[in-house]
């Protein structure tokens, strides 16, 4: 059958789930790279069906698969204008503009508890407006419209006004929106699956409207930017004070049973799901897929509240709801209720990354959501009063406990996202994380046995055939293992790989055994692994003004000696008084490079100054002239050129030691910045400190004439004391980076 055959095409509707012509239709459409067809009447806050029909001219009909939609809440906003002086033709403008925009808003958002204040401001040359709606409008004639105050209605609901528009989880450095409503909307408007929401730190796009000559006037690009705007709130962006917009943002069916499991490796991503326990206490217990499956007491039904948004919770073998009681430990529990109440009505905010379990057939994509206790409701009718901005969600906690902790919107807090599963998706994704966990070993095994290819000696007869024995040992079990048991084996081979180390002794202190593959990002890329979470820029990060202690832990070390290093170094006040300290002998350094009690002065700003600058943004300081880095750019080249390198070396004198290594900073006056990047671990077996230090032997003629940066000579503390060896006294000294020791 052609196109040409059709009588009729579009949408049909109804509150019950099979709709038919009958019932509603529409054939209406806006014809933008392709066909957007348009409902209407809706009633707010309803559930429908809808479903795709196609008439043919001899009146017979198909339909296509029925979907459930949900719509939103019919938004509040509202406006008061202070015309304050304008004329008449400014009034008349400026208020069609508000009407038309509100009218497009309260339609097409949720949006409640905004009032927009439009002030004639003849000095403003276009618009401007806050977060919370204080908006002038000046006397641009062309400003004086509808798409004008739309796009200023933007900023009062926080794009370039909140912090959440400036958080990377929510939209990346290079502008790109994370969000899963707001670009699926961007896809759909423009029938495009690449597409999605970008902006900058005060404006987005599409449908921004970002100046008078982006409004066409156009219903599409009215609606276009309403829709976004309703998206980015349920997405995280809080309209009004308080939280984001709830929406229905988990497709669920009343009568499905669906089983919660942790994003948490530490909680059960692997290993277990949610169960109602005794006492009506919520926990995270180890079960395998079939087990937790047959057993109603890690069932939940889930049932959405179209009026306020939220949904709820129910046990299957008990029907208790899942209530909020308080934050912490055991916050949200279990209640018998006929019927849910505010407690009970819980806002699902989605996550923004993936979860990816196993490969082909046997493989599941999905993303985890964080469930909160919204606090803003008082008459069940999503009017927001009291309302907070980082309410209390349902986390996982040690020992198989839950708890209510206020929301933290970041991609690493895994321990408070959940992924919602229903009974053949928990099978799968069973399986696909029995795959996931294999390959987590086979690399695990592989990573230690290429580090025991490090020319080494035997401390204990026998240390690399006991280390091959049981590494085959463990991949052997694995493969009969269930996907739950399989993170022991993880373990298990790097227990092994551990005890190989603390057992051997690199041939060389110039070849140690690297084990970098223990850190948890080591390059620093963001901060996953790190303690926290500093100013993060080419590919380094800073602090200003700041203490800190930016630190991992590595647990059940061998006994021996490591090194650690890291580029980094401190400038301790302004650059010219730095650097002139630094040339009388003075260092105000105060971060230090760490491992346990053990720990070294980072590198001085002023120990490293060039005399050609490195970056444009370097600054210069005089007698003689140098220059520093100046920003996290300068830095980044500079550690590029393998300047400011800093170690320590380290004793551990006991085996199964947990090592927590970092930088830190227990007093930072004004204007000390520290920054660094580029963590390394050696290990250097029974060495000791004197074998491990890179020190050379060298005669006093050595010191000859050559580039600065080669000979120039500094002292155990830094400081610079000649341009060449030649003439100084015996001792130890700094050359070129390394240690030299003059007889």
């Amino acid at each position: 059958m052609s196109y040409n055959d059709l009588l009729e095409h579009g949408f049909c509707w109804s509150t019950h789930p099979n709709p038919t012509i009958f019932d509603n239709r529409s054939n209406e459409y806006i014809s933008h790279n392709g066909y957007i067809y348009v409902m209407r009447p809706l009633t707010p806050s309803t559930v429908y069906y809808v479903r795709a029909y196609a008439m043919t001219k001899g009146h017979a009909v198909g339909y296509g698969d029925v979907i459930k939609i949900i719509t939103i809440p019919k938004g509040t906003v509202c406006y008061t204008y202070n015309s304050n002086g304008a004329d008449e033709g400014a009034n008349a403008r400026i208020n069609y503009g508000a009407q038309k925009a509100l009218a497009y808003w309260n339609n097409l958002t949720s949006i409640r508890g905004l009032h927009v204040t439009i002030n004639y401001s003849p000095g403003t040359p276009t618009a401007d407006c806050s977060y919370g709606g204080w908006m002038n409008m000046g006397a641009n004639v062309g400003y004086q419209r509808a798409g004008t105050i739309m796009h200023e209605m933007g900023h009062a609901i926080g794009e370039g006004q909140h912090g959440m528009w400036w958080n990377e989880t929510l939209r990346n450095s290079q502008g790109i929106w994370q969000g899963d409503q707001g670009n699926a909307l961007v896809q759909f408007l423009e029938n495009d699956p690449t597409r999605t929401a970008d902006g900058d730190n005060m404006h987005f796009g599409p449908y921004g409207i970002n100046g008078a000559g982006a409004d066409d006037y156009t219903s599409f690009l009215y609606i276009g930017n309403s829709l976004l705007n309703q998206a980015f709130g349920e997405d995280g962006l809080p309209p009004t004070d308080g939280f984001a917009t709830p929406a229905y943002v988990f497709p669920q069916e009343d009568d499905v049973k669906y089983y919660l499991k942790s994003e948490s490796e530490d909680y059960g991503l692997y290993t277990g799901y949610l169960f109602e326990g005794p006492n009506r206490l919520l926990r995270w217990k180890e079960a395998t897929a079939e087990v937790a499956t047959t057993n109603d007491s890690a069932a939940w039904y889930i049932t959405f509240d179209p009026v306020c948004q939220h949904y709820m919770f129910r046990n299957a073998a008990t029907g208790n709801y899942i209530t909020y009681n308080a934050s912490g430990t055991n916050g949200f529990r279990t209640i018998e209720k006929d019927v849910p109440g505010l407690t009970e009505k819980l806002h699902l905010l989605k996550g923004r990354t993936n979860v990816t379990m196993g490969r082909g057939e046997d493989s599941i994509t999905t993303k985890g959501y964080w469930i909160a206790y919204p606090d803003s409701l008082t008459d069940g009718q999503g009017n927001k009063t009291n309302a907070k901005g980082d309410p209390d969600c349902l986390s996982g906690r040690i020992n198989h406990f839950t708890a209510a902790n206020t929301i933290q919107q970041a991609n690493d807090k895994v321990d408070q996202r959940w992924l919602i599963l229903t009974a053949d998706e928990a099978m799968t994704f069973e399986k696909g994380a029995k795959a996931n966990l294999l390959d987590e070993l086979a690399e695990m095994i592989a990573l230690i046995r290429d580090m025991a290819e490090t020319p080494h000696n035997e401390d204990v007869s026998g240390a690399d055939l006991t280390l091959e024995a049981s590494l085959d040992d463990i991949w052997n079990r694995a493969q009969q293992a269930r996907s739950h048991e399989l993170p022991s084996y993880v373990a298990e081979a790097r227990a092994a790989g551990m005890e190989f180390l603390g057992n051997v002794t690199p041939k060389s202190a110039d070849e140690p055994f690297d084990l970098n593959f223990l850190m948890n990002n080591p390059g620093i890329d963001n901060n996953k692994g790190w303690s926290e979470a500093p100013t993060f820029n080419y590919s380094c990060c800073e602090y200003w003004q700041a203490t800190f202690d930016f630190n991992q832990t590595l647990e059940d070390m061998p006994a021996g000696t490591y090194k650690l290093t890291a580029q980094g170094y401190q400038s301790p006040g302004y650059y010219a008084d730095v650097y002139r300290d630094y040339q009388n002998g003075i260092n105000n350094v105060n971060s230090v490079l760490y491992i346990n009690d053990q720990s070294v002065k980072m590198k001085h700003i002023a120990s490293e100054a060039k005399k050609r600058q490195l970056c444009e943004s370097d600054v210069a300081v005089e007698n003689p002239k140098a220059y520093l880095p100046n920003t996290m750019e300068g830095a980044s080249i500079y550690f590029q050129r393998r300047n400011y390198e800093n170690q320590l070396i380290a004793t551990i004198k006991e085996d199964h030691t947990d090592l927590k290594l970092g930088i830190k900073c227990s007093d930072a006056p004004s204007h000390y910045w520290t920054i660094f990047d580029n963590f390394n671990l050696y290990y250097y077996g029974s060495m000791t400190k004197n074998e491990v230090t890179d020190i050379q032997e060298v005669k006093a003629e050595a010191g000859t004439a050559g580039k600065d940066s080669d000979t120039a000579v500094y002292n155990l503390q830094g400081i610079k004391v000649a341009d060449s060896l030649q003439g100084l006294p015996k001792g130890i000294y700094i050359v070129n980076r390394k240690k030299v020791i003059l007889k």
